[in-house]
């Protein structure tokens, strides 16, 4: 039975080494993180000094919520000079709610190597639905959507509302992964299925084995017979 055992925790192990782990966050940590670090990509508050200038000069700026107002709010696009949507982001727009009329909204994105990023996004909305829109004019019906067909990757963070087409927004705030994880269900299925067979393959060949050659010891690993002496000269 040992080589069935060694099949199956072998098969064990490369599952488990498939099968990354998430990276977490809460969104109090990620805006911790923001409000600490003064090399954030496109920025509503930038030239800030170091970490401490920064934190000092956020203060400065009002209570925390009117900082997250500012930075995850969604405002009308006209008469704001950040906001310069282009041509397929206008169009997606018109598709899709048939109203010209824009909002940008802010995505806090931390990405595996620890950069962090606020990035622009577009809300129309009209005709009764509410779309999210990206800078290459692909649309989001919400949150998960945006997850599951954005840009983004699982390695990355995400703080925003949870309410992203919500105008200038509304909701609770939440932390996720940039996008939806793998399902591992069918993996974990499909190794299961692997060591089920190759440990009813090991069994099958010793009991062959057995029945071919019942006189001859088989996985026992007994020592060779002796060898005959060599004569003296």
């Amino acid at each position: 039975m040992v080589r069935v055992w060694t099949v199956v925790m072998a098969a064990g192990v490369f599952l488990l080494a498939g099968c990354a782990a998430e990276p977490t966050a809460s969104p109090g940590e990620l805006f911790h993180e923001y409000a600490r670090n003064p090399h954030v990509r496109n920025d509503v508050f930038p030239g800030m000094g170091d970490s401490a200038d920064r934190l000092a000069n956020l203060a400065a700026q009002g209570a925390p919520v009117d900082i997250e107002s500012q930075l995850f709010g969604a405002y009308p696009c006209a008469g704001q000079s950040r906001c310069t949507p282009s041509a397929s982001v206008r169009q997606a727009a018109r598709q899709t709610t048939g109203s010209d009329r824009l909002y940008q909204r802010y995505i806090l994105v931390k990405h595996d190597g620890g950069a962090m990023e606020l990035m622009p996004e577009y809300v129309a909305r009209g005709r009764g639905t509410a779309v999210l829109i990206d800078g290459d004019g692909r649309t989001y019906h919400d949150l998960a959507a945006f997850r599951s067909d954005g840009p983004l990757r699982s390695s990355d963070l995400v703080l925003t509302l949870g309410d992203v087409t919500s105008v200038p927004g509304k909701g609770r705030f939440v932390a996720v992964t940039g996008h939806t994880p793998a399902t591992v269900w069918p993996w974990y299925a499909g190794g299961a299925v692997v060591v089920v067979l190759a440990a009813g393959l090991v069994v099958w060949r010793r009991r062959t084995l057995r029945r071919e050659f019942p006189e001859t010891p088989v996985l026992q690993g007994d020592p060779a017979p002796d060898q005959p002496k060599r004569p003296e000269m």
